[in-house]
């Protein structure tokens, strides 16, 4: 059961890769960022404005990419 779970969840991570390549750099930081904020349990001023300055440059990204030709 948990594997099929592992097999959906990475088919989707993929698909998305193969369609979001170009913000897939974008994406990465965000998560860092996140992961960096959240360690000490709480989430400061400045962290939080890094965390919404990674989120909008990933969603430019997106949208970048939502707008070229296929």
């Amino acid at each position: 059961m948990i594997k099929k779970l592992m097999e959906i969840k990475w088919r989707k991570v993929f698909k998305f890769a193969m369609e979001n390549v170009s913000a897939l750099d974008e994406l990465m930081e965000l998560i860092e960022t996140s992961k960096d904020a959240v360690a000490d349990g709480k989430i400061t001023n400045e962290e939080r404005s890094q965390l919404m300055s990674k989120y909008w440059k990933l969603i430019k990204a997106l949208k970048e990419n939502q707008n070229q030709p296929q």
